[in-house]
């Protein structure tokens, strides 16, 4: 998981039909995580740890666009998934050079 390319799925708690609906989307290409919240205004503090731990892609000197980048989706809107959050996760997820 620490490598690039895993598809991450952010989801609410409160909502398992939706961890069922989005399966097929931490299945596609490389496995990654469902990853679940539940307070729609914060990202807790272990989804968090886990994307700055694994899920930060990044580039040698080649570049950006040599970069192989994860995939982030957000199942619901703005009123199960705040669009602070939804950048949160965006930001996290952004290709930076590595050292």
């Amino acid at each position: 998981m620490r490598s690039p390319g895993h598809g991450y799925v952010l989801l609410d708690a409160g909502r398992p039909l939706d961890a069922a609906a989005s399966a097929p989307l931490s299945a596609s290409g490389s496995y990654g995580p469902q990853l679940l919240i539940d307070n729609p205004s914060a990202m807790p503090t272990s989804v968090l740890k886990f994307f700055l731990d694994y899920a930060t892609p990044g580039f040698t000197q080649e570049g950006p666009t040599a970069a192989v980048y994860n995939h982030g989706w957000v199942i619901g809107d703005q009123a199960v998934i705040s669009v602070g959050v939804q950048a949160r996760m965006d930001n996290l997820l952004e290709a930076v050079p590595q050292k």
